[in-house]
């Protein structure tokens, strides 16, 4: 062989060689950006920080004057169950009585964006719709509800209303 054909050899094999690197860098470094692009992100963000304690168990209670009462809360322990406790004292018309309901705490919620900002929603509320039988104009007796964390046993505050029977 000439030295002129042993020199464009060499030089076809180093472009060749120096090809087959470069494609093969790109497909690792394009799978490695795949690869990581693939894991999701953690639930919660390193940078957030961690949410206070909730403070007692606290309730709200409206009435529609015809025996609903709409009992909403929050600071419950989160996905728990929560006895609502409605009493009333007998009217001697047939109404009054105790009703209790079960209802499940809402669930907490983390969101991070981007890793720098953070929503938390710590869950822990209840809204509830309670029923009770009173007879017409027995309205003028309180109604005494309160929310049981059955979890912790913890109390929520007692809320006193008044029906106001509209019939």
């Amino acid at each position: 062989m000439t030295r002129s054909h042993t020199s464009r050899r060499f030089w076809r094999l180093t472009r060749f060689s120096l090809a087959l690197v470069l494609v093969g860098g790109g497909a690792l470094f394009r799978g490695v950006s795949t690869t990581h692009a693939a894991v999701s992100p953690p639930s919660i963000c390193v940078s957030c920080p961690s949410p206070p304690p909730p403070p007692a168990p606290t309730i709200s209670v409206t009435a529609d004057g015809l025996g609903r009462l709409t009992v909403t809360g929050q600071n419950f322990t989160p996905g728990g169950q929560v006895t609502i406790v409605a009493s009333m004292p007998s009217d001697g018309m047939g109404g009054g009585g105790t009703t209790t309901t079960t209802v499940a705490a809402s669930l907490p919620f983390i969101r991070c964006y981007g890793g720098y900002y953070c929503y938390y929603s710590p869950g822990g509320t209840i809204a509830a719709t309670v029923r009770l039988m009173f007879s017409c104009g027995s309205g003028l007796y309180p109604v005494a509800v309160q929310a049981y964390d059955l979890s912790t046993a913890i109390g929520s505050n007692p809320v006193s209303i008044f029906p106001w029977s509209t019939c």
